[in-house]
């Protein structure tokens, strides 16, 4: 699980997340991608993992996640 000022997105078995409140599918690619898929809907938002945290791109603006250990 991730948090951030947007609430939390959590990462489960099966190629599962939990994302705004709403279960998707997801696949990452190497290129920087996130797919969701949901139901009639498929999202791909743009990531990057450095320094311990995570930053999703969406709508030209990044929101930052961290995990709490």
């Amino acid at each position: 699980t991730w948090y951030g000022a947007s609430g939390a997105i959590t990462f489960k078995n099966y190629g599962t997340i939990n994302y705004k409140g709403k279960r998707y599918f997801y696949a990452v690619s190497n290129g920087g991608i996130i797919q969701l898929s949901g139901k009639n809907r498929v999202n791909a938002i743009p990531y990057q993992l450095a320094g311990g945290k995570l930053t999703l791109i969406e709508n030209d603006k990044g929101s930052v996640y961290q995990r709490n250990r």
